[in-house]
């Protein structure tokens, strides 16, 4: 479903884990919401954001995939703004710039993932919140 800049992937059940996936490219959003959902089959309702700036913030989720570099607003932009309105989210930077990973730890986040990752490392990290 699409509802201007945010994309709802399967939403069905409160009791399911609920994580926000913020990154400018459409296809790394498929692949990883086909990597989640084959990882939690059932267990896991995405929302996509494409333009952090125009995100409200209204919703919490169980964690906040992010990549850093994106037009506009970058993550750790994005990552300071969700904090301001949920102080204990779980941010985890999800980028292809493995060099950020220092940067990164400004925001205090929570994890790094390196977009090339195994689901091993994927899974290691969504399932100890």
């Amino acid at each position: 479903m699409h509802y201007g800049n945010i994309f709802m992937h399967v939403v069905k059940d409160d009791s399911m884990r609920r994580f926000l996936l913020c990154d400018d490219s459409a296809e790394f959003n498929s692949l990883f919401v086909e990597r989640i959902t084959r990882l939690y089959p059932g267990e896991v309702n995405i929302e996509i954001v494409l333009k952090p700036q125009e995100y409200d913030g209204e919703y919490d989720f169980d964690a906040y995939f992010l990549d850093i570099e994106m037009p506009k607003m970058n993550g750790f932009t994005f990552a300071e703004n969700i904090i301001k309105k949920h102080k204990y989210a779980l941010i985890i930077f999800v980028t292809g710039q493995s060099h950020l990973v220092y940067e990164a730890f400004d925001v205090h986040p929570y994890d790094f993932i390196v977009k090339d990752t195994s689901d091993e490392r994927l899974q290691k990290c969504s399932s100890s919140f």
